[in-house]
This record gives structure tokens, sequence and C-alpha cells, in this order.
């Protein structure tokens, strides 16, 4: 198994739709890249913990790929705002991918440069190597497992990547 953490806006949504992929076998809701040990979900929303929200994907590579992964991770968001997905504005909802060794950061500038050309503006994901999440509490992690259930995470991924998935490479 490996791991790939990604940030890109609220964790509600992206939780829940990569909970729906073949061969993820867990994901968590957190708080990833900053400067206090545990913070808590109002720490991080006031701004100044540094924290994004993201998510920490366990995965079997045997199933699917870290590639795959990062292109629903650009495809799900918009990788092309500073600090702003939809609505939820500040440095917790910047689109960012934490990587847990050099081959993560490789492919992560690869996916990046790949899927460039499919955006009007510049891709402003930070890439970053990993060094510590905090998890969510159970009652947030209990609203993306209802997002699952109802359904919401098939809807978004086939609006970001088409029924066919057309963001992944292997699909």
């Amino acid at each position: 198994m490996e791991k790939a953490t990604f940030g890109g806006g609220c964790f509600w949504c992206t939780e829940a739709m990569f909970q729906a992929i073949k061969g993820v076998q867990s994901v968590e809701s957190g708080y990833s890249g900053g400067h206090t040990d545990k913070p808590g979900y109002r720490e991080v929303c006031a701004g100044n913990t540094g924290h994004a929200e993201v998510v920490q994907i366990v995965f079997s590579p045997d199933e699917v790929s870290y590639s795959d992964l990062l292109r629903m991770h650009i495809a799900s968001h918009d990788p092309t705002t500073l600090n702003k997905q939809g609505a939820d504005t500040g440095t917790q909802y910047r689109s960012v991918i934490f990587t847990h060794n050099d081959a993560q950061a490789d492919a992560a500038k690869a996916v990046i440069e790949e899927m460039a050309p499919l955006f009007n503006d510049p891709i402003v994901t930070e890439i970053a190597a990993f060094e510590a999440s905090t998890r969510q509490r159970t009652t947030t992690r209990t609203t993306s497992t209802r997002m699952v259930n109802s359904g919401i995470a098939s809807w978004l991924l086939t609006r970001k990547c088409g029924s066919s998935g057309k963001c992944l490479r292997n699909a």
C-alpha cells in the first residue's frame, strides 16, 4: 500500500470522491502543511495555522496508479486559483500535493505539466514534501461517508472527468 495526500478545497467532497475509486483502501480528512501541532477545525478555518484541508489516501498501486489519483485530484477542483475553491477562501483551501517521496514529486510535476493545457489559466498547485497531518474529528468524517452513500462522489467524478473517466489515463 502507498499513501497520497492532496488538498483542493473543502475535504468533504474530495474525501467522498476518492472513497469511490477502485483500489483506494481508505481516505482520511485532516490538515497538513502548517506550523502548529494538532490543530482543530476552528483554528484551521481562522487561517492562522498555515494548514491546508487535505485527504490522505491509502491505495494499492496495483489497482490504481498514483498518477491517476493525481489526475483525479487536479480535475476535481480549480487548480488555477490561489487559496480559493468556489465560495471557500483562505490558505486552508489551497491546491496542494504533499508528496511522500521523490517519485511522487516527479509524478506530480509531470501530471501538472500534462494537464496544464486543459485550463485557461496557469496551474498554481503547490507541491511540497509531506511532513505530518492531523486527522479530522469523527463527526466531519461521517459527513463525507454520507456523501459517498448519497451518490455525490459519483456525480462529482462524472462532472469533472466525464462518464468515460477522460481525466484518467488508464480508465
